[in-house]
């Protein structure tokens, strides 16, 4: 049985520039979501896919691609195309993450999946789209939700079922994302939105 085998979406939305180029060169033209599933499909020992989804279309585009689909259907080019995305998302992924939200809640109110999530959309969407989406993400709750509130007590990392060191992720997280400008600009959105911390 798999679970989320989209990553919420990420490996359809968010996916890096060279691994859409990986599917617009096939020599079958395919969707990211129908390449996908229809990698997962393509094992014989796989009975079922949990994928999450979120409207009528998704629900339809999800059982036509399972009918479509049958063990051991991909092509040799197939499986070198996937060796090759698979190479790129390791180098390009900083943190594992599946956004399973596991590991929350966070006794200091860490987001932890948001947290990584910004941190991978560093080498996806670019920096400033990263850093954006962290101030936004982290900054726009009653409270602070960002990385360097971690005390390291390391209660996330136990119920992780990717096995992350999350503690020091999250510190990772806290150097590419929370620079010199985060506290001035998380207070100015605070104090302009009336937000109480």
């Amino acid at each position: 049985m798999i679970m989320e085998p989209l990553r919420g979406g990420q490996l359809v939305n968010q996916l890096p520039k060279e691994v859409y180029l990986e599917f617009a060169n096939a020599n079958q033209k395919r969707t990211p979501v129908e390449w996908s599933l229809k990698w997962l499909w393509n094992h014989s020992e796989i009975l079922t896919v949990l994928s999450g989804m979120n409207s009528k279309e998704m629900i339809k585009e999800n059982i036509e691609i399972a009918d479509r689909s049958e063990a051991n259907q991909l092509t040799e080019e197939n499986h070198e195309m996937f060796g090759k995305i698979k190479k790129i998302l390791w180098q390009k992924m900083k943190v594992p993450c599946t956004g399973c939200n596991y590991c929350m809640p966070c006794p200091v109110n860490v987001d932890i999946p948001t947290c990584f999530s910004c941190y991978n959309d560093l080498a996806t969407v670019g920096k400033l789209s990263a850093i954006k989406k962290y101030l936004m993400q982290t900054s726009l709750k009653t409270e602070a939700s960002n990385a360097s509130l971690c005390i390291e007590c390391r209660k996330c990392e136990k119920k992780c079922p990717q096995n992350i060191l999350i503690s020091e992720r999250l510190q990772e997280v806290s150097r590419h994302l929370e620079g010199w400008y985060y506290r001035p600009i998380r207070f100015g959105i605070k104090k302009i939105l009336k937000v109480k911390r």
